[in-house]
């Protein structure tokens, strides 16, 4: 079976919100990780640090229409939130 993979690079801030998108587009799987060498160590319980920039990749079927994704994810995010 073919996938689509998406990546984006996006602020720290809206890193939930985009993923809520992507998520509501129909996404398989939802992945973050740094987009930079930044590192984290030892985060304090029950909290959820990110990196300044974090690369968002998303997995979709084959058959999704990657041009009504991105238009839409520019539409509602613009460049403020992806890089």
């Amino acid at each position: 079976m073919a996938w689509l993979e998406l990546s984006i690079q996006v602020r720290e801030a809206d890193t939930e919100s985009i993923s809520d998108f992507l998520q509501q587009a129909n996404a398989l799987s939802i992945t973050w990780k740094a987009a930079d060498e930044e590192a984290l160590f030892e985060p304090d319980l029950d909290t959820t640090p990110l990196w300044q920039r974090v690369n968002v990749s998303a997995l979709f079927s084959a058959e999704t229409p990657t041009a009504d994704l991105i238009y839409n994810l520019q539409l509602e995010f613009g460049e403020k939130a992806i890089l």
